[in-house]
């Protein structure tokens, strides 16, 4: 189901956007970590009932993964959020 919001969203940057391909590449990586962890969390949700509750889940999970390493090397960096936030929308 997500595949095919992810192609669209694909041809978005590739066409409308003009991001670099490392840009584009980090955009789509965060997709595919949504949608997998969308997949595991809420197998039967669609997109019309994804919630802000979901996302800020979503995020949380990306800060908990580690949880060896220090609290500082933890935490997502600024402009990684942003990122993931814009794709998200």
């Amino acid at each position: 189901m997500w595949n095919s919001y992810l192609k669209g969203f694909k041809q978005y940057l590739i066409l409308e956007r003009g991001l670099s391909e490392n840009t584009k590449e980090a955009y789509l990586r965060d997709c595919n970590r949504l949608f997998s962890f969308l997949e595991i969390n809420y197998p039967n949700i669609s997109v019309r009932d994804l919630k802000y509750e979901h996302l800020q889940k979503f995020i949380n999970s990306l800060q908990a993964l580690d949880k060896d390493k220090d609290k500082e090397s933890k935490l997502l960096k600024i402009s990684s959020q942003k990122r993931l936030i814009s794709g998200i929308r």
